[in-house]
């Protein structure tokens, strides 16, 4: 705690600290107060204690000189590296304060203050965003840029590799066509007639030893692979009755026999002539039967499988209707009370 005796007109005062001991003040002690006071007000800026409004009509007042010198009030210039407020004490003149200076912690001030540096704030940030903005744009230009020149170095590379791909295909087409022109006259007159052999050999029809002597393979109707009894059979009496006419002449007979013969060959050989007509009757005969079994067979399923899902439908119903009096039968009545004991409800009626 300190405190002066006195006014600050009198030559001499005290001072209390809370240790309790009294010192004397004189002016010399005032006066370096004084000094130091004003030295660390110059180093305080000047809008944190000024009113805008005086700052700026007091400022409009003073000229560029002033302003300079109000700045600068040792006169010197600042060495390198050297901030604003790296002020030797010794160097700085007195100045007296102006009449505008108020208490800090006025309320208005402060008001006004908040107001100024929300403005800054406000400015600041106005600038930073349309920096970002600028800054955004900047990449976006850089990106596209790589993007269009990257697509162009795309073609380009795939330019580059079709050529390269047509000068070898050009280069192989060449040596083809050197090694053809190698070859002698001879050597080629030997390798265009192996490869007529080779195709008159592919073209050729097989040839069959038969009883008749060498017999070539006509070319072979296409096999129905299902076959068809019925038309099967009209065709089986067709011939048969065109063989029994053909027989009664004498030409006829020998064509009978090369048909006869030729059936012969064929069955040898393992492929079914089809031309027997009791045979192809009783194939049918038995297709049909294996037929109306399959049927019957197919009938006695599905009537068994009505049987089955109705017995469980039957099954199911019942489970349901015994679950059901079950639940019934379960369903506690009326508690009876034991003899010799009242019950509750009296009691609480007492």
């Amino acid at each position: 705690m300190m405190g002066r005796g006195g006014e600050l007109g009198g030559s001499v005062g005290f001072v209390s600290n809370g240790t309790g001991n009294v010192g004397r003040v004189t002016v010399e002690t005032v006066n370096a107060d004084d000094e130091f006071f004003s030295v660390l007000i110059q180093k305080i800026p000047a809008n944190v204690y000024k009113v805008q409004q005086n700052v700026e009509s007091e400022n409009d007042e003073l000229s560029e000189e002033e302003k300079k010198e109000s700045e600068n009030p040792s006169g010197m210039k600042r060495k390198k590296g050297e901030k604003a407020g790296d002020v030797d004490g010794s160097m700085v003149k007195r100045t007296k304060l102006p009449s505008s200076t108020v208490n800090v912690r006025d309320p208005e001030l402060a008001a006004k203050l908040r107001e100024k540096l929300d403005d800054l704030k406000v400015k600041r940030s106005a600038k930073s965003e349309k920096a970002r903005i600028k800054r955004e744009n900047a990449r976006a230009s850089k990106l596209s840029k790589k993007k269009s020149s990257g697509h162009q170095d795309a073609v380009q590379e795939a330019r580059k590799m079709r050529e390269e791909q047509q000068m070898k295909d050009e280069q192989v087409r060449k040596l083809e066509a050197s090694k053809k022109m190698k070859i002698s006259s001879s050597e080629q007159a030997l390798l265009e007639a192996r490869e007529k052999r080779k195709q008159e050999i592919a073209d050729a029809e097989p040839l069959h030893f038969n009883v008749g002597g060498l017999v070539q393979e006509r070319k072979r109707k296409k096999i129905v692979k299902k076959k068809d009894l019925p038309v099967l059979i009209e065709r089986a009496e067709k011939k048969a009755q065109r063989r029994a006419e053909l027989s009664e002449e004498k030409i006829g007979k020998s064509i009978v026999h090369e048909q006869q013969v030729q059936a012969a060959v064929k069955r040898a050989s393992g492929v079914k002539a089809l031309d027997d007509v009791k045979l192809l009757k009783k194939t049918l005969k038995r297709a049909e039967r294996t037929k109306r079994k399959s049927e019957s067979e197919w009938k006695k399923r599905l009537k068994q499988e009505k049987k089955s899902t109705s017995e469980r439908l039957e099954k199911r119903e019942r489970n349901i209707r015994e679950r059901i009096e079950k639940k019934k039968s379960k369903s506690k009545p009326g508690k009876k009370s034991k003899p010799g004991k009242k019950s509750s409800k009296s009691g609480k009626k007492r």
